[in-house]
């Protein structure tokens, strides 16, 4: 994971960066009974199963409970518990996380204003990340790092993350 040295940021803009950039990766997901269907169509409906039962022995117990579970959840005839429904979005944010990881480039464009020993400076911070750039993007965004995923973009983006010292707000994050 990319180190880099910390950035002062207040709580306000914190949560700003975490709903925004957690919008722009996950904001297409699925929610509710389509999350589901989405996280079926993107892994399978085996593999899902291994997944949420914990074992890959297709003879066990839990896995043919959950396999039936996924069924009954498709077809609509049950609703998963609220601890089955977590670990489904955990796994769906997974996937994303994965699906990231998998593509040889990645733009992202931040609109923010950061503090430097000098100056405040307003902008677009965009880069288009690829290798060890985008698995420490992808590293950050895995460990719920928001402001770390905006470290190594602005670092792609030429912008040396340990010259700012202070995130100041943050207007929009686009990824494409």
């Amino acid at each position: 994971m990319a180190n880099y040295l910390p950035w002062a940021v207040d709580a306000a803009v914190a949560e700003e960066l975490d709903q925004k950039m957690g919008a722009a990766v996950y904001g297409d997901l699925a929610r509710g009974e389509f999350q589901i269907r989405d996280i079926v169509d993107r892994i399978g409906k085996r593999e899902l199963a291994v997944m949420l039962s914990g074992t890959d022995d297709l003879k066990s117990r839990a896995y043919k409970n959950m396999r039936d579970n996924i069924g009954r959840y498709l077809r609509g005839t049950r609703s998963p518990r609220a601890d089955v429904r977590d670990r489904i979005e955990s796994l769906c944010k997974e996937v994303r996380i994965q699906e990231i990881r998998n593509r040889s480039s990645l733009r992202v464009e931040i609109n923010a204003c950061v503090i430097t020993s000098r100056t405040k400076w307003c902008g677009l911070i965009g880069a288009t990340l690829d290798g060890s750039l985008l698995d420490a993007f992808a590293d950050a965004l895995s460990a719920g790092n928001p402001l770390l995923a905006m470290q190594v973009v602005s670092d792609g983006y030429g912008l040396d993350p340990d010259l700012v010292e202070e995130l100041a707000s943050v207007s929009s994050v686009k990824i494409t």
